[in-house]
């Protein structure tokens, strides 16, 4: 399992759920003296995330992604293009999504100094 991390675009719920069970074995378990305070630091962090992260996700047991704020609006066009069939446009138009009302379904969360969106 990869630890989440502040540069990911997506962080999956599942993700944050898992490695919480790992750390807090690791914790829990024997000889952990050496490194306990290293898991202890990423354990607290991630608990702090996923507090947050589950008050606003409602499916976050069972998989919710919250999506870093810089890759908001390519996630957006994405979500776009999955889910919708566009007709073809003339080459001197544009499509723009009105990023600021999509965002407005999400809600800011933080983990470790970068915002993420949920919903």
């Amino acid at each position: 399992m990869n630890t989440p991390t502040n540069t990911d675009d997506y962080i999956d719920s599942r993700d944050i759920i898992e490695r919480i069970e790992e750390l807090s074995e690791l914790i829990d378990g024997e000889g952990c003296e050496d490194t306990c305070a290293d898991y202890q630091e990423e354990y607290n962090a991630l608990q702090a995330f996923a507090k947050q992260f589950e008050d606003y996700a409602e499916d976050y047991q069972y998989g919710a992604q919250a999506i870093r704020s810089t890759y908001f609006e390519q996630a957006m066009d994405e979500m776009v293009d999955d889910c919708y069939d566009l007709p073809e446009i003339p080459c001197f138009m544009t499509i723009t999504l009105d990023y600021d009302m999509l965002m407005s379904d999400y809600s800011a969360i933080d983990f470790d100094g970068v915002t993420y969106y949920v919903r």
